[in-house]
């Protein structure tokens, strides 16, 4: 064990004379305590930041850097301390894959955001939903209106308030039909 030098007794002599100090502070002006202790807390924490940094660059071994550290690399196994067992854990897997938003084959087309009606007539729209939240599905099945199944490309035609007239290329064929404008929206994913 090194002998400690003078400045090591001098760096321990001010932090006993500090916590001495707290402690008479908290006895005498607890208010002044605590707001002593929220700053010690807020200054100290950039520090002790990049000391942790510090502690895992020197766990990680010599040739994986910091910033490779979140990085896949090999997997092991861990063994599960109930069973004694080992047991073959992969701990560094890929990120799973996000769902690709569909291109557009036009660059003026929304997308359904969910399955929704579309009617020929814009009043049979209101109605449609009404029927439906009111347990009639088979009433508004009547009403001359389709399910727009959820991801659906459309293009908007034209508006009226918070309805929007659509068009949509199913099997070959168009449907023109109004819904409501805020079921659909742009492709933010295109070029």
């Amino acid at each position: 064990m090194d002998q400690l030098t003078i400045w090591h007794y001098l760096v321990m002599l001010i932090l006993v004379a500090l916590l001495l100090a707290l402690v008479v502070l908290a006895i005498f002006k607890p208010d002044a305590f605590w707001k002593l202790v929220i700053i010690i807390a807020i200054g100290s924490a950039a520090p002790l930041s990049f000391e942790a940094v510090n502690l895992i660059a020197k766990l990680l071994p010599a040739s994986q850097s910091v910033s490779e550290a979140g990085t896949v690399s090999a997997s092991t196994d861990v063994l599960a301390p109930a069973s004694g067992k080992a047991v073959p854990v992969l701990v560094d897997q890929p990120p799973p894959v996000k769902p690709v938003q569909p291109r557009p084959s036009n660059p003026d087309a929304k997308f359904a955001q969910y399955s929704a009606p579309g009617c020929q007539l814009p009043g049979d729209v209101d109605k449609f939903n009404h029927l439906n939240f009111a347990n009639r599905l088979d009433l508004a099945l009547k009403l001359d209106c389709v399910i727009i199944p959820k991801g659906t490309e459309v293009i908007l035609l034209d508006t009226l308030g918070d309805l929007g007239q659509f068009i949509w290329e199913k099997d070959g064929t168009t449907i023109e039909f109004w819904s409501r404008a805020g079921n659909f929206r742009y492709n933010f994913t295109r070029k």
